[in-house]
């Protein structure tokens, strides 16, 4: 198999079951693991959560913000501000 230095994905998991939709992303983890790249665009924030990977949040195509899941409930360094996925409107 070719090991791509990036691998984009759009909405990969959007019709799937949590099962199937579990083994995807744990393939694409193993991408990772190996040396690529991989940035998936998802609107299941369960799954975003669960994969604990890095989260850059577009609006209209311009990036407000980028943050890692455990932080949704944390306090921000740089605000001191509680973010969570519901007060910025995502979910």
């Amino acid at each position: 198999m070719a090991k791509p230095e990036l691998l984009l994905a759009d909405e990969p998991t959007g019709n799937l079951d949590p099962s199937l939709s579990a083994e995807i992303m744990a393939l694409f983890a193993a991408f990772a693991d190996a040396g690529t790249t991989v940035v998936v665009a998802s609107h299941d924030l369960n799954l975003v959560q669960r994969m604990q990977k890095r989260v850059l949040v577009l609006d209209k195509g311009a990036l407000i913000d980028d943050f890692r899941p455990r932080q949704l409930s944390a306090p921000r360094a740089e605000s001191g501000n509680v973010r969570s996925l519901d007060e910025k409107g995502l979910i």
